[in-house]
């Protein structure tokens, strides 16, 4: 998994930084398994959901982008 000093802040707001940070302070790098994604996309924003295998266990995952003069940054993104 990349450091969170790879996340630049033009495209990923400081509340998604820290939940990341927060994250792997939790229990080190895991390898994700991406099970679903589904997006829906209005005209300047974005939201994104579904499921990732972590181990054993089947969990959530939601974010929320928005673009501002052709960039695209996540605003929030929660695993659950």
């Amino acid at each position: 998994m990349r450091p969170v000093t790879h996340l630049h802040p033009k495209r990923f707001d400081a509340p998604v930084r820290a939940h990341i940070s927060a994250r792997r302070k939790q229990g080190g790098a895991e390898v994700a398994k991406l099970m679903s994604c589904h997006i829906q996309v209005t005209e300047n924003s974005a939201e994104v959901c579904g499921s990732i295998s972590l181990q054993s266990r089947t969990t959530a995952y939601a974010a929320r982008l928005v673009q501002a003069d052709g960039i695209w940054k996540m605003l929030n993104f929660r695993v659950f």
